[in-house]
């Protein structure tokens, strides 16, 4: 069905009256184009990364990383100390997860999966038959949770390449990444073997016949990427100047590769135009545009596949930039030199097998095709949708509906990404995760529970209730989702790009959420079900010109910032240009005279909590009358507002609850030069930093405990605290992965719970009743025994151990300078006694320490090598 525009009024309204079953089939991003909103939303957090002293958004990750490591390296056993961070919830129901990009299954172990999440890392699941499914995350500590491609060694699978980047959009709008990485232990240690492979790596295809031989389409560097010795060395080979996003070949001609290739100016949506196949018929040394007969000149993103039992049959999928729907399916029957059109999209006449449209209106954001091994007149497509053709793509019938309830047989979670074959399973994955079919005559009976378990969701924020029993925020493409705390899965409660979640800790009732732009929702049943948007009314901020409406009000960023006193009645909300301000929860509109008339794009409001008079917002720098600022602070609920300017682009503020003259701020910066951390004693007038140890990279979010005043700062890769007002700070990433911490909350009836909210990795507590304080105890839930034989001269020793509940557990080895050294052993185990074998060989003779972290608790044994 063509994905109408529609107003967004009216699907909102109708959306917010439905019943749970029938609004988890409703999608609000079906009343604007989906890879509009990705554009939308990628600019976000791009701009923000950027909107520092760093322009490189690589480097700015870069930089991030290396400034949390050397922190860790410092204090490690002082973190490992604390105790563990425990992830909240993992999928939606068990039938969808965070965004995911490509897939890639053992062929000698078909029951062995690994999943590339586009901010959630690699993934693996031993058994994809069992139930649920027990996926292990592989990579939370590499410098990167980005990831855009996985590929598997046929003949040694053990040996398993990992893309880092993400190929959204125009493919540089995704989450960046650091080179290709390879592990030769199944994905329990990693090594960057291409460091120089640009950001975004869109596919790995390996040779099957010799699989030393390895492609990467390496999208940001224009150019195929080739290694012949099993990813030891790299050599780039250009593709005609263009962004290589599909690869394609059969191992029946090696020789022979396909490229998908797209226009594409860096950081830019202006040039998608001109996409093309290019052909390699030297093994991907010289590539040649192939001459595509009746190819429009506005074709846009393209997917190629080849037939794995006919090289000599290629299909191409194009989308159209004209309006962002399918253009159409071609077909070449003599290995690329010629094509003619199968299957081509007029969107003036309605949809039908013979004039399909699988893209729906997502053409720059996802096209994926494959062909059926042993069938090559078996091709299917996929985009909002996946349509299958058994006659070579005249006819294309539509086998998904992402419309239907999460638990139907027809359901697949809507914008696919990869669509591969193992043997006789087909796996489709894209923005709700993965699902799988097995019935591969007509694809119509698809498995989408696989789902569960897999904790890559990209929340934009989050917050619980002050029990710390339940909790409400919002993820891209996955709504806003509750959860009880100690459930496994996340309830849908609110659909489409879920925005920052808020909970009121006076009456845990009252729930906020997000849509996109001025798009605000209220619940007064704890978040279970949501009003109508109260920005509507007020046409001033309401702007619905991008759904095809009239209101042409000022508008908000994409994500839009907001704050709410302890209440739930005092609401803060940011537009374009104002903050806007409602005294009665948001239900008697908000008035114009409370706001600022020179505030520019808002990355975050604070309310005090304490006496909701005082709020602060802060964003972009920004320039009014000549003077530059980026700071702004009313103590007259909004009425009058002064600024000031911190040099950096504010990302973070927050008071301390039991003095509001006390004020908190956290940048952006990967400058020594700048602080990245602010603090005021006067309500902020003025602001000082006392910190010359917070790491060099952008920190999104900050909190204080009301108890004993220690901060927390979420930064883009992980979280840190302080115990002394900022002056020192040190890492909390006992469990926590390298990843983007998009909101903190400090919870629980005592204040004893931190709770953090991140952007590919799901949700996650910790205890912080006894933070940096060092146990020499072993926890009660585990026992790692004395490690034998101890010394150890060569051979192998055996590390016992004992859970007292079933979970996920890590066994992982560092030096005594805290260190991580490898990771010795990743699994879910039942209750009970285990062991695991350890080997010396690779190791300097030394003192090493073990470490078993499971259930949120810590073990260690020295072990000497000799």
């Amino acid at each position: 069905m063509y994905k109408r525009i529609l107003p967004i009024l009216f699907l909102i309204s109708v959306a917010t009256q439905l019943s749970f079953a029938q609004q988890a089939t409703i999608k609000s991003d079906d009343v604007i184009d989906d890879w509009k909103l990705e554009q939308s939303r990628n600019d976000y957090w791009n701009n923000i990364l950027t909107s520092g002293d760093e322009k490189d958004i690589h480097v700015v990750e870069r930089k991030a990383y290396d400034a949390m490591h050397n922190i860790e390296d410092r204090t490690m056993f002082k973190s490992l100390a604390s105790a563990a961070w425990q992830p909240v919830g993992s999928s939606v129901g068990g039938h969808s997860s965070g965004r995911i990009v490509s897939i890639a299954v053992d062929p000698q172990h078909p029951k062995v999966v690994y999943i590339a999440a586009a901010g959630g890392g690699i993934w693996k699941c031993a058994d994809i038959t069992a139930t649920p499914p027990g996926w292990i995350p592989l990579t939370d500590r590499l410098p990167t949770t980005n990831f855009g491609a996985v590929a598997i060694n046929p003949q040694n699978t053990n040996i398993i390449f990992a893309g880092s980047g993400e190929p959204a959009g125009d493919n540089y709008q995704g989450l960046y990444g650091f080179g290709i990485y390879r592990s030769t232990d199944g994905g329990m240690n990693w090594t960057n073997v291409c460091d120089t492979a640009g950001v975004v790596c869109a596919e790995i295809l390996i040779d099957s016949t010799n699989p030393q031989i390895i492609y990467v389409a390496s999208a940001d560097t224009f150019g195929i990427l080739k290694s012949t010795d099993g990813g030891d060395t790299w050599r780039k080979y250009s593709v005609g100047g263009k962004a290589p996003l599909s690869i394609s070949y059969s191992s029946l001609a090696p020789n022979y590769l396909y490229a998908g290739c797209i226009n594409s100016n860096q950081h830019t949506y202006s040039n998608i135009a001109s996409g093309s196949v290019y052909r390699s018929t030297n093994a991907g040394v010289t590539w040649t545009a192939a001459s595509i007969t009746g190819l429009p000149g506005n074709a846009g993103r393209v997917a190629v596949a080849c037939a794995p039992s006919a090289p000599n049959i290629v299909y191409a999928s194009f989308g159209n930039t004209n309006n962002s729907a399918t253009l159409g399916l071609w077909l070449s029957i003599d290995s690329g030199k010629t094509w003619t059109v199968k299957n081509q999209f007029n969107s003036a006449n309605p949809e039908s097998p013979t004039n399909a449209n699988p893209l729906g209106m997502q053409m720059p954001y996802c096209n994926s095709l494959v062909v059926r091994p042993g069938f090559p007149q078996q091709v299917l497509v996929g985009g909002l949708d996946i349509y299958w053709s058994n006659n070579s793509g005249t006819q294309l019938n539509k086998v998904s509906d992402w419309r239907s309830p999460p638990t139907a047989s027809q359901y697949v979670h809507a914008d696919i990404h990869h669509l591969a074959f193992f043997g006789g399973t087909l796996y489709a994955v894209g923005d709700g995760g993965l699902a799988s079919t097995t019935t591969i005559q007509q694809f119509q009976s698809w498995n989408s529970a696989i789902n569960e378990g897999l904790a890559t969701l990209q929340f934009v924020g989050a917050d619980a209730n002050k029990a710390f029993s339940f909790t409400s925020g919002g993820c891209q493409d996955n709504g806003t989702l509750r959860a009880s705390v100690n459930a496994p899965d996340f309830t849908l409660t609110h659909s489409g790009d879920g925005g920052r979640g808020w909970v009121s800790p006076d009456d845990s009732s009252i729930v906020y959420t997000t849509y996109v732009y001025t798009t605000f929702f209220k619940s007064l049943n704890g978040g279970v079900s949501f009003g109508d948007n109260l920005i509507q009314p007020n046409t001033a901020l309401f702007n619905d010109q991008a759904s095809g409406g009239t209101h042409a009000g000022e508008g908000a960023p994409f994500y839009p910032a907001y704050d709410v006193s302890s209440d739930g009645t005092v609401v803060a909300f940011g537009g374009n240009a104002h903050i806007w301000i409602s005294m009665n929860g948001g239900d008697d509109a908000f008035n114009d005279h409370h706001s600022d008339k020179g505030i520019g794009q808002v990355y975050t409001i604070h309310v005090s909590q304490h006496n909701p008079s005082f709020m602060w917002a802060g964003g972009n720098t920004y320039q009014s009358g000549g003077q530059l600022t980026n700071l702004w602070r009313t103590a007259d609920e909004g009425y009058t507002w002064t600024s000031v300017n911190l040099k950096e682009p504010v990302l973070g503020i927050t008071s301390d609850p039991n003095n509001d003259s006390i004020v908190y701020v956290v940048t952006n910066g990967t400058s020594a030069a700048y602080k990245h951390f602010w603090v005021s004693k006067d309500a902020g007038a003025t602001f000082t930093s006392p910190s010359n140890a917070l790491a060099q990279f952008p920190c999104f979010s900050i909190a204080v405990s009301p108890k004993d005043g220690t901060l927390f700062v979420g930064s883009d890769k992980g979280v840190l605290f302080s115990q002394d007002h900022g002056v020192s700070w040190n890492p909390m990433m006992n469990g926590m992965p390298y990843a983007r911490v998009t909101s903190l909350r400090v919870k629980g009836p005592t204040d004893n719970i931190l709770f953090a909210s991140t952007y590919g990795r799901g949700l996650f507590s910790v205890d912080i009743s006894s933070l940096g304080v060092a146990d020499s105890h072993t926890s009660p839930a585990l026992e790692l025994d004395p490690i034998v034989p101890n010394p150890l001269s060569t051979g192998q020793a055996t590390i016992h151990f004992t859970l007292t509940t079933s979970g996920y557990s890590e066994l992982r080895l560092f030096d005594l300078l805290g260190r991580e050294i490898k990771v010795l052993d990743k699994n879910f185990y039942d209750a009970g006694a285990h062991s695991v074998r350890f080997a010396s060989a690779g190791l300097s003779a030394g003192t090493y320490v073990v470490r078993l972290i499971s259930g949120g608790t810590v073990a260690s044994q020295k072990v000497v090598i000799e």
